[in-house]
């Protein structure tokens, strides 16, 4: 459809005339709820929660966090079902945000955090397969040699490089094929080694944890009894519960469990009955409650049965405070090994992080190019970014373009100072988090700001006291959002303090607001009005 008036030139015409956009709608529903709990990081999520927030933040209630961050995703995934149903699209936040809330900060937002910051999940998700995956199964079988090198900066990035490329080959050359990696192996893995888990807590419920623990650290110097004597001299003490130290990992979680949404942020316009306001919410809601109840609150409950609440949080004293240096760093993959000391076991567990790990990788570049498809679609990259492959469906151009600007980040993150690099990984939380809250602002003020396509929009019945349901809700979860991003970017316990992530943050931003203006100057100069574009719902 053409949307330039008839007085503005053959060029301007040519540049906003829209066909379809070659996508096609061949992901069903059930894929996009596993598209959204791969997106989760599965099992790795414990790697956030234990141990730093025992050390740093004493008497934090984890069971209770996640309770409270489930309850709140509900209030997300109603917001982007209200949204992705109304505008099933490729492009997700760009595409939301720019119709409903404001054509720069809906660029500017959206190339932050789903494009540039979005980089590092490739890294960080290698980073996983390989440090909780490949390296304890090659230690499991004796090949102690080749986890020593995948541990190295060459083997890491060799391994980043592998699956970026494996994930390159899945996302050019058809969905079917991500579909079927999806499945068969990504979902299984993640699901064989979070049971494996609870099968091992479960068998061993009221096993001698401290004897096994001896059991397992002999040789090392490390026991039960000197890890507890380690946190006493380190500050340890019994604390009663503390709701501030509890709530302050919110803003972390709120970047993970909602996220089971993640199809919405991009992948909506290959969604079969993505217009479906109802099956599209069960389809965020189930995986989130599977994710949040399912792979992390039982778990943690019986992980702390087996392990007992004060040792968790001695070791994790004793460990962050570098008084004791186990070969591996404390977590509950390592708490069921001590349980479970069989190579079958480490094995099944590290299927578990490898099928995370390669899954966070692998959605984030699926994403990524159909964000920056319906960027060029806009008029707001070159144009040749918007061109889907007429034999394989999917934006070849901008996934390709993507995955090369990867590259470099993956060596960069393997060779690179750590100090740097844990300084990029803290803002991409914050980031994660900030995108979420501008979509959902935009959600609150849908009807208003976006009237034209609020009328024919499924959620538009749906009200709660004459008020339309997504701005209550979406105002609920904003007065939540808002403040927990300040409190995060200011508590020193999330890393978010330090000057090197602020500039990070500040700089990857400011580069899309300086994106847009200098793209909006040069489109001007040909006599193309970019802004008519963000006035419409996106071609299919």
């Amino acid at each position: 459809m053409a949307s330039t008036p008839t007085d503005m030139g053959a060029a301007a015409k040519t540049a906003f005339t829209r066909k379809a956009s070659g996508l096609v709608r061949n992901m069903s529903l059930l894929d996009a709820a596993m598209f959204g709990l791969l997106s989760t990081g599965g099992a790795y999520t414990f790697i956030y929660l234990y141990p730093l927030p025992q050390y740093l933040t004493p008497g934090a209630n984890i069971p209770l966090l996640i309770l409270l961050t489930v309850a709140f995703s509900m209030l997300v995934y109603f917001v982007y079902a209200a949204l992705g149903s109304a505008m099933p699209r490729a492009g997700g936040d760009y595409v939301f945000e720019t119709r409903t809330l404001n054509r720069v900060v809906g660029f500017a937002v959206p190339w932050g955090s789903n494009l540039i910051f979005w980089l590092v999940f490739v890294s960080t998700g290698a980073y996983v397969a390989n440090t909780l995956g490949l390296i304890p199964i090659f230690n499991a079988l004796g090949l102690e040699s080749v986890a020593s090198w995948l541990g190295t900066p060459a083997g890491g990035t060799i391994v980043v490089l592998v699956i970026l490329a494996t994930q390159w080959a899945l996302g050019v050359f058809g969905f079917s094929m991500f579909r079927y990696a999806q499945r068969y192996v990504m979902i299984p893995f993640v699901v064989i080694g979070m049971a494996t888990m609870i099968i091992v807590f479960l068998v061993n419920w009221n096993a001698d944890f401290a004897g096994h623990f001896n059991a397992y650290y002999a040789g090392t110097g490390i026991t039960y009894h000197s890890v507890q004597l380690a946190a006493v001299k380190n500050g340890w003490a019994p604390v009663g519960f503390n709701l501030r130290n509890t709530l302050v990992w919110f803003v972390l979680l709120a970047g993970i469990i909602p996220f089971t949404m993640f199809a919405a942020q991009g992948m909506l316009g290959e969604v079969k009955a993505a217009a479906n306001l109802g099956r599209l919410f069960k389809a965020f809601l189930y995986p989130g409650l599977f994710m949040g109840l399912g792979i992390l609150l039982v778990p943690w409950l019986l992980m702390q049965h087996a392990v007992g609440t004060d040792f968790m949080n001695q070791f994790a004293t004793a460990y962050a405070s570098g008084a004791v240096t186990p070969p591996s760093p404390p977590n509950i993959n390592i708490f069921a090994e001590i349980l479970a000391p069989s190579a079958w076991v480490v094995v099944l567990i590290s299927l578990g992080f490898i099928g995370g790990g390669f899954g966070i990788a692998s959605v984030a570049f699926m994403n990524a190019g159909r964000v920056m498809m319906a960027m060029s679609m806009d008029g707001r990259l070159p144009t040749f970014l918007s061109k889907v492959s007429q034999h394989f469906f999917t934006p070849m151009l901008a996934l390709s373009v993507w995955a090369a600007v990867a590259v470099p980040i993956a060596v960069w993150f393997n060779y690179g100072n750590q100090t740097t690099v844990i300084a990029l990984l803290n803002g991409t939380m914050i980031s994660a988090v900030t995108v979420v809250a501008c979509t959902v602002l935009g959600g609150t003020l849908f009807p208003r700001t976006a009237a034209g396509i609020y009328a024919t929009a499924p959620a538009r019945p749906v009200t709660l006291f004459g008020a339309p349901l997504v701005t209550v809700l979406g105002a609920i979860a904003c007065i939540i959002l808002f403040p927990a991003i300040i409190w995060g970017l200011l508590a020193p316990e999330l890393g978010e303090t330090s000057t090197t992530t602020r500039i990070f943050l500040f700089t990857i931003y400011a580069s899309g607001f300086a994106v847009y203006a200098i793209w909006s100057l040069v489109e001007r100069s040909r006599g193309v009005d970019t802004t008519l574009a963000t006035r419409e719902v996106p071609p299919e």
